[in-house]
């Protein structure tokens, strides 16, 4: 009698080979799929970690111990991942408003040149956090080479790599990009674009809160005036709103329409998407006022760098996506 190592070791061959072929149902011979991946307009590269900004650590009584310099090298750093996560979203944003959900080739510039502005950002938010947290090993020149390092790594992974590799291949594949005829959209492939886009904004949207959530137990929350623990407590609320937008989609898709396409879901799903990003807009706005107001104890400079951040991010993600909107 075979082992129940065995058993489980048979049953784990057969889920991979169901999942490396497929089994028609006219001859009955197994085949390997023949299944590519399609030109998907809406799979741009969301970068992990880029869209939880972390606010709990700028907030916390530790934050207190660090140097002058390195508590505004942390503000810098929240700035720069801001402007990396107002970057990536913005081809979503484009996308809903402007395209429909149709893949086009606008559409795909867009993600490319997105892409292409998040990253740098993020690389110097990851150079500046590196040397702040490697600071606290009483060894400035350690922490300052480390987080060169990092953001010299990142840089040449996320350009230099790419760029020196450009002129050596892929002319071909870039010339059928820019050639290839726009052909029209699926309904379904809509839908998938638009919940896709759902769920790529939940996971940083999920982190957002659990650190919000996490500042609140924090002794360096009581330590902040009256209006900033009222402020992040309002930004808590915008991102428990955001989730309820970014998740009533695929919930509402499945109830009412057994996962079928459907044209006034495709509209109705993507007003949700949309409007999901002003809570958003609004909550990392008032953070940053706390941040702010945490590292410099600067009320006026808190408020106006919570403004800019709010105008720029109402600006990438409203504002330009509706005036680029066909009439």
């Amino acid at each position: 009698m075979p082992s129940t190592s065995k058993i489980t070791a048979s049953i784990i061959n057969l889920r991979n080979l169901r999942r490396r072929y497929r089994f028609p149902a006219d001859d009955g011979v197994w085949r390997e799929s023949q299944n590519r991946p399609r030109r998907d307009a809406h799979a741009r590269t969301r970068v992990p970690g880029s869209d939880r900004v972390s606010i709990s650590g700028r907030i916390s009584s530790s934050f207190d111990a660090l140097a002058d310099t390195a508590k505004f090298a942390s503000a810098a750093a929240l700035i720069l991942l801001i402007a990396s996560l107002a970057a990536l979203i913005v081809p979503g944003a484009q996308h809903g408003a402007v395209d429909g959900y149709t893949a086009t080739r606008r559409i795909e510039v867009c993600i490319t040149r997105s892409t292409f502005i998040a990253l740098l950002p993020l690389a110097g938010a990851l150079a500046i956090d590196m040397a702040v947290a490697l600071s606290r090993t009483n060894s400035t020149m350690f922490a300052l080479a480390s987080g060169v390092a990092f953001g010299a790594l990142a840089l040449w992974f996320w350009y230099g790599l790419a760029f020196r590799d450009r002129a050596r291949y892929g002319a071909a594949a870039r010339k059928i990009a820019a050639g290839r005829q726009e052909e029209g959209t699926p309904m379904s492939e809509k839908i998938t674009y638009m919940l896709t886009e759902a769920r790529t904004n939940l996971p940083g949207v999920q982190a957002m809160l659990g650190f919000q959530l996490a500042v609140i137990v924090t002794q360096g929350f009581d330590a902040l005036p009256p209006y900033a623990r009222w402020l992040h407590l309002a930004a808590l609320g915008l991102m428990a709103l955001a989730i309820i937008l970014l998740m009533a989609p695929a919930v509402y898709h499945r109830t009412v329409y057994a996962g079928e396409n459907s044209a006034q879901f495709l509209a109705l799903g993507g007003r949700m998407v949309f409007a999901a990003t002003i809570p958003l807009a609004l909550g990392l706005a008032a953070d940053c006022c706390v941040a702010v107001e945490k590292i410099l104890h600067a009320t006026d400079l808190a408020v106006a760098c919570g403004v800019v951040v709010l105008l720029g991010l109402t600006a990438l993600w409203h504002i330009v996506p509706l005036w680029m909107r066909p009439r």
